[in-house]
């Protein structure tokens, strides 16, 4: 990502823990369109805050977004509070099982890594 700016990867992360009972876990989510990129909020920069914030998003059967819940969180509830609003204001296609849309899970890691210019 560009030097200060913060990357939202598609996935899931390792150390999100054990699966919650509910829709199916999907690994490689489907976006409409080019996400936004996430927003590093100007306090967290100048004190130096990184970290990483894993959000469990739970989408119905048209893809929209009916949950979201950090299940790790980056110690710092600014970066927390940021990370949430940048999935809020992403849009998915829903998961598909035999051509029809399921409900289903994602976990997205959103990364804020301050780099060296």
């Amino acid at each position: 990502s560009p030097s200060g700016s913060p990357a939202t990867t598609a996935g899931t992360a390792a150390a999100a823990g054990p699966a919650n009972a509910g829709p199916p876990l999907i690994h490689h989510p489907r976006y409409r369109g080019q996400p936004r990129p996430v927003e590093y909020p100007p306090q967290a920069r100048r004190r130096g805050w990184q970290g990483t914030v894993v959000i469990e998003v739970w989408l119905d059967e048209n893809g929209r977004q009916l949950r979201r819940e950090i299940i790790q969180s980056s110690g710092r509830p600014l970066l927390d509070s940021a990370a949430l609003r940048s999935v809020a204001r992403s849009d998915f296609y829903p998961h598909l099982e035999n051509g029809q849309g399921r409900p289903s899970r994602l976990r997205l890691p959103v990364i804020f890594e301050l780099t060296s210019p």
